[in-house]
């Protein structure tokens, strides 16, 4: 590897990241700066998945979900000037 090989800064390695991951797609990164207590997101392979109870309840975790991520969705390799480091710089 070349000495100056440096990793790139991002989301994905910000404080602020929640990286919202399932079996069945891609990770997603979403912002929290600023944001109320994240509700769970239904992932089941995070186990944050809606419960299997009554249709209300799984209408109101949709709901509570899909309120909290909206705008707040980032791309891996964004970039802001909130960004604070999960790991200091090598």
């Amino acid at each position: 590897m070349h000495p100056t090989y440096k990793e790139i800064d991002g989301c994905h390695k910000c404080k602020w990241c929640f990286r919202k991951a399932d079996y069945d797609q891609g990770p997603e990164y979403y912002c929290s700066f600023g944001a109320r207590p994240r509700p769970p997101c239904g992932s089941v392979l995070m186990g944050e998945a809606f419960t299997d109870g009554d249709e209300s309840d799984f209408d109101k975790l949709f709901d509570d979900w899909e309120s909290w991520q909206k705008d707040r969705e980032v791309s891996a390799w964004g970039f802001c000037n909130l960004h604070v480091p999960t790991e200091p710089r090598q």
